[in-house]
């Protein structure tokens, strides 16, 4: 079955609460994502799965000691939040949701939870001994940011 945009528009409720970064930036990038990816056949079950990988690429990524390794896995952290969103847009459009589901998606959640902080420490290793410490000052105040600043 295909589905039109408003179709993918509308499955989003309205009154989800969720950080600025993502009600402003991620969230609308994901419904052309998700628009595209549910007309192919793609379900949520798949961008769920697909994120987990995502996840584990990005933080590998951040983990090398080389720059354009850190910032193509820090593009892939955005990739995947658009992978979580997109994940739960095709199951509201679909009207297809499973406890399976909600579990692959939580893992994908976990998955990046619980590499993200070993990945970014591997960083500010490499920052402190290269003497870049004041990125070291900027890291937890972003993070808090994006945790506690919700519209």
């Amino acid at each position: 079955m295909k589905y039109s945009f408003k179709e993918v528009l509308d499955s989003y409720p309205k009154t989800h609460i969720e950080s600025l970064w993502t009600k402003y930036l991620v969230r609308p990038l994901s419904f052309p994502i998700a628009y595209l990816l549910v007309n192919i056949g793609c379900s949520a079950w798949m961008a769920s799965v697909l994120s987990i990988f995502v996840a584990i690429a990005s933080c590998t990524l951040i983990c090398i000691p080389n720059y354009v390794c850190h910032w193509v896995g820090i593009s892939m952290i955005v990739l995947w939040q658009l992978l979580d969103c997109v994940d739960g847009t095709i199951a509201r459009t679909t009207k297809k949701t499973s406890s399976l589901g909600e579990f692959i998606d939580a893992q994908s959640g976990y998955t990046i939870m619980a590499f993200i902080y070993f990945a970014v420490g591997m960083v500010a290793i490499d920052f402190y001994r290269m003497g870049w410490s004041i990125f070291l000052l900027l890291l937890a105040p972003s993070h808090q940011l994006v945790i506690f600043w919700r519209d």
